[in-house]
């Protein structure tokens, strides 16, 4: 290799030159041909360097000028790779010969060292796989043997199953459910428990109404056989007023069956005081085996005598029909002292409040109540039962009387209720 050394304009002053004893480049030859044939060949195809010096100056047919960098030749009987590569001196090339089986059995080799590592690769890829699904499922196959067990009757096991993520949450949520079912059977039991218990009393609580219906109805007898026959219909009506009151379990009842307890609670309350009032019942045949509920109607009488007619003679006006396809109006009016405009708006604020089961111990003297049911209470129980379709208007004048309109939703026998 050579190179030309100039001065500042050009002028050649000196020439370096560098030479490689071919001895080196054999040498190296020697060493990285491993079983294949190298040489250094310039531009014409003719051998500058071999392993075999005696075939320096060469010329072979497969080296001719413009050959390809890769090519398979036939060389007597045997095929080889001929691969070159173009250096930087002038137009010089490494060419490596290499027998064609040679060349194949490596790319064999490397090709069946690439796929038993892909394989061997696979494998271990599916193994921890494998192992992997196996921890994230091992919870859930524990939940699905939790749960065939609490579906055989067993809800003592827990899943103890802990964590942040998905399955610790399900695993915890699954073990409160199981303490909430367990508490919720312990408390249906109790309530079992009681509920026996309070039937058993109930039953033998019977005992003592139906006691005292018997001895009434055999006073009566006695009574009727002597011929105070006034005497006798009043332990009739509070007869027949006991047995609705204490003896019956149904919370509604026919509109018929309501006015009877209204006229037996009459005929009662008129032996308090000294002037009797008169109750007048027009009640159309369509309204008269209407389903109400029990003692709807039996504060607002009670009203009527205490507050209305203050204990005095007077009467009360009982109607009842219907007002629309599904709706019956009843009608309660009295000839009593009536309300001032204060009194009527408390007692309208009084029955509009939620929850007001109030007892109206500023409207009712202590002591004279058949009932603990107040009007408030009532009104708050229809309400509860029927919603907005229960209406109740309130209209009183001082000196004139009070007007109560009830419109109820009317309802078969046997309609659930609230």
């Amino acid at each position: 290799m050579a190179r030309t050394l100039r001065r500042p304009n050009f002028e050649i002053y000196a020439y370096v030159i560098v030479t490689i004893p071919d001895y080196q480049i054999l040498k190296i030859f020697e060493q990285v041909a491993g079983g294949q044939e190298m040489m250094l060949v310039d531009g014409n195809g003719r051998i500058m360097a071999h392993a075999q010096r005696e075939r320096m100056g060469e010329r072979p047919t497969y080296l001719k000028e413009g050959s390809l960098n890769a090519q398979i030749v036939k060389i007597g009987e045997d095929e080889y790779l001929v691969s070159s590569r173009k250096l930087s001196v002038k137009d010089w090339r490494l060419v490596m010969l290499t027998p064609y089986e040679d060349a194949v059995h490596k790319l064999k080799t490397i090709f069946q060292s690439v796929f038993v590592i892909q394989l061997i690769a696979y494998a271990v890829f599916l193994l921890l796989l494998i192992l992997l699904i196996r921890t994230f499922t091992r919870p859930l196959v524990r939940l699905g043997k939790l749960a065939h067990t609490v579906q055989r009757g067993n809800l003592e096991v827990r899943s103890y199953i802990q964590g942040s993520d998905e399955i610790g949450r399900l695993g915890s949520s699954f073990d409160q459910m199981l303490d909430r079912i367990k508490q919720m059977i312990h408390e249906i039991t109790m309530e079992q428990s009681r509920k026996r218990k309070a039937e058993l009393a109930m039953l033998q609580a019977q005992i003592n109404p139906h006691f005292l219906f018997n001895v009434l109805n055999s006073i009566r007898m006695k009574v009727h056989r002597k011929g105070d026959q006034e005497s006798a219909e009043m332990l009739l009506s509070l007869s027949r007023l006991l047995r609705m009151t204490i003896g019956h379990e149904d919370e509604s009842v026919t509109l018929h069956e309501e006015v009877s307890t209204l006229i037996d609670y009459v005929n009662l309350m008129n032996l308090r005081q000294k002037e009797k009032a008169q109750l007048h019942v027009d009640i159309a045949a369509e309204a008269m085996f209407a389903q109400v509920p029990r003692f709807c109607l039996q504060p607002f009488i009670e009203n009527a005598l205490i507050h209305g007619l203050r204990q005095q003679s007077g009467t009360i006006s009982l109607s009842a029909r219907q007002a629309a396809p599904r709706t019956l109006e009843i009608v309660l009016r009295d000839d009593g002292a009536g309300m001032d405009e204060e009194t009527l708006r408390k007692l309208r604020s009084n029955l509009t409040m939620a929850g007001a089961f109030q007892e109206e111990a500023d409207l009712t003297p202590k002591g004279l109540r058949f009932t603990g049911i107040g009007t408030a209470n009532v009104y708050e129980r229809l309400r509860l039962r029927f919603g907005e379709a229960f209406v109740l208007i309130i209209d009183s004048e001082e000196g004139a009387g009070t007007t109560i309109t009830m419109r109820v939703p009317l309802q078969e026998a046997g309609d659930p209720h609230v």
